[in-house]
């Protein structure tokens, strides 16, 4: 994966990041074994779960605005992308990995 010029307001790249609200129980990735992840990038994010032999109960898609979704009593975290934070700062959430840098 290469870094790419993809920001819209900051020379930093974007990366997609796991992020689980800041109330969450959640400290590392094998603690959202049987949960379900709302994301955006399901085949990506399915394979990193799947590549460290995690099983989460399901990958769904989210159609947009995923920061609101890692609320949901069903939802486990979310895998989203970000420039700066602000949005998941704003939706009280806390980045646990970053799982791609663009």
């Amino acid at each position: 994966v290469c870094e790419l010029q993809y920001s819209k307001s900051t020379s930093r790249p974007a990366c997609w990041v796991l992020a689980v609200p800041q109330s969450s129980h959640i400290t590392e990735p094998k603690d959202l074994e049987g949960t379900i992840v709302a994301s955006e990038l399901v085949n990506t994010t399915k394979k990193y779960f799947e590549d460290r032999n995690i099983n989460v109960k399901k990958v769904e898609y989210s159609w947009g605005a995923t920061e609101v979704k890692a609320h949901l009593p069903q939802i486990g975290a979310i895998v989203d992308i970000t420039e700066t934070g602000s949005s998941l700062r704003a939706n009280n959430l806390r980045v646990r990995l970053f799982v791609i840098y663009l």
